[in-house]
């Protein structure tokens, strides 16, 4: 359910629009024009707004351009006669969700406004994880990531020596960056150094600079990485990557805040905070002798844990949103399925967030429209979306006629949500799509339970 905003100069459409969508629990507005409409806006939190294109004064274009200015995360669906459809590309392209033809039919139209609903809730999600609680790139509503939230919310505030543990790909940098921008120092700098990424002769240089003539190649005085950082924040990466003899002078600066620049005889005093990560088992690193003990009690003064991608398969399709925004794309219906999604929740994940990243990045680069056509899928995840989900297993000992029946109704329950997420949850663009008559898919739907409405884009 959510709040609506129907616009439209005709009394008599107005209230057959309204009277549809309040079957479905929406609380529904009305106004005769766009200037009405825009007073209405002014006063009241609406999530979709369904207009018509041609209006006396204000046209829906005008009004979706000022949404667009004034209130963007307010999805817009487009109300146009079959003749005017190049007038609704256009609104398209400005912003509009989506457009209907008039007549409407009326289980489109409130298949578009759940949708649309759908849509500024997520909008709105990754809003709030994004700015207000001033996380960045850091998505996530399951248990798990709030409690990730309300530490990094803690621990910002001090200048504590952080350790950040997870597997590679949990988003450990995002998290450093998050209590930088959270804490005092956000007006200084976030500078970031990958341990394991930077040669053993050279990563002194880069944490620590150097003189001119200090070693072959160092052909003028270099500025190192902790002293860019001064006043703000350094983030050491995959430090347990980092050699013995490293150590001892990375534990030297922690303590002293002091630094010695290669090839300088004179120290520099550096107002730093550290954070460090690592998706190396720290503590059996010092057990074998491959840690100094007394660095790690120093970096581990607060850890905190990233959960793999896999305990927190819930913030897949907020995930995906995200990821998508990034890309430009608007809707996962426009590749993505419920059956894709269902494939990608039972994926373990071995790369974690930043492999669903690159797998929703291919699908956009190769224009894929389902999951089957992603190329590039790993091997595992492919095999998922093929084998299909665990209730089409037929238990053993059942007859013949009972077993067919079982693969029958669980072909069809696939195929049909599929068809329907393709169709973006609309029942006549489906029925369309399969060659039927809408009457008889929706008798289909019915004896299978599949409710229109659950489908919506598949993100539900």
């Amino acid at each position: 359910m959510g709040t609506v905003l129907v616009v439209d100069d005709e009394v008599k459409m107005l209230k057959i629009l309204k009277m549809n969508l309040l079957e479905d629990g929406h609380q529904v507005f009305t106004a005769q024009s766009g200037e009405e409409a825009v007073g209405l806006l002014e006063k009241h939190p609406v999530g979709v707004v369904v207009t018509d294109m041609r209006m006396p004064g204000m046209s829906g274009a005008e009004l979706l351009a000022w949404i667009k200015s004034h209130q963007p995360y307010v999805q817009v669906i487009m109300l146009t006669a079959y003749e005017s459809t190049k007038d609704a590309v256009r609104a398209m392209k400005a912003g509009a969700m989506d457009y209907l033809t008039k007549p409407c039919d009326m289980d489109e139209l409130r298949v578009t406004v759940q949708k649309g609903l759908d849509m500024q809730r997520d909008k709105l999600e990754i809003q709030y994880w994004r700015e207000r609680e001033g996380l960045g790139d850091l998505i996530g509503k399951s248990p798990a990531m709030a409690r990730v939230f309300e530490m990094i919310r803690r621990v910002a505030d001090s200048e504590s020596t952080v350790l950040i543990l997870g597997e590679s790909g949990t988003g450990k940098e995002l998290v450093a960056r998050a209590i930088h921008e959270y804490s005092p120092r956000k007006s200084g700098a976030f500078v970031s150094i990958n341990c394991m990424a930077v040669p053993d002769d050279l990563l002194e240089s880069e944490l620590f600079g150097h003189v001119r003539g200090a070693f072959t190649g160092a052909v003028a005085t270099r500025m190192g990485k902790m002293e860019l950082a001064h006043r703000g924040t350094l983030f050491l990466d995959e430090i347990g990557d980092m050699k013995p003899p490293m150590q001892g002078k990375i534990l030297r600066a922690l303590q002293e805040k002091v630094i010695e620049p290669v090839g300088s005889q004179e120290s520099k005093r550096v107002d730093v905070r550290i954070l460090a990560a690592t998706n190396a088992d720290l503590k059996g690193r010092v057990q074998a002798g491959l840690f100094r003990e007394d660095l790690y009690y120093r970096l581990n003064v607060v850890p905190l844990t990233l959960p793999p991608l896999r305990e927190r398969r819930e913030d897949i399709p907020l995930l995906i949103r995200h990821f998508l925004e990034k890309k430009h794309r608007r809707d996962p219906g426009e590749f993505l399925g419920a059956t894709d999604l269902e494939a990608l929740a039972h994926y373990r994940w071995p790369g974690n967030v930043r492999e669903l990243e690159n797998i929703i990045e291919r699908a956009v680069v190769l224009g894929a429209r389902d999951l089957a056509s992603l190329l590039a899928v790993p091997g595992e995840a492919a095999r998922v979306a093929s084998a299909g989900p665990p209730w089409e297993k037929i238990p053993d000992g059942v007859s013949y006629r009972d077993a067919k029946e079982t693969v029958l109704e669980n072909f069809e329950r696939r195929f049909f949500t599929r068809l329907l997420a393709q169709a973006g949850g609309n029942v006549s663009r489906a029925a369309e799509m399969a060659g039927m008559h809408r009457k008889n898919l929706h008798m289909k739907l019915a004896d299978l339970r599949i409710d229109p409405r659950d489908i919506s884009g598949g993100m539900d």
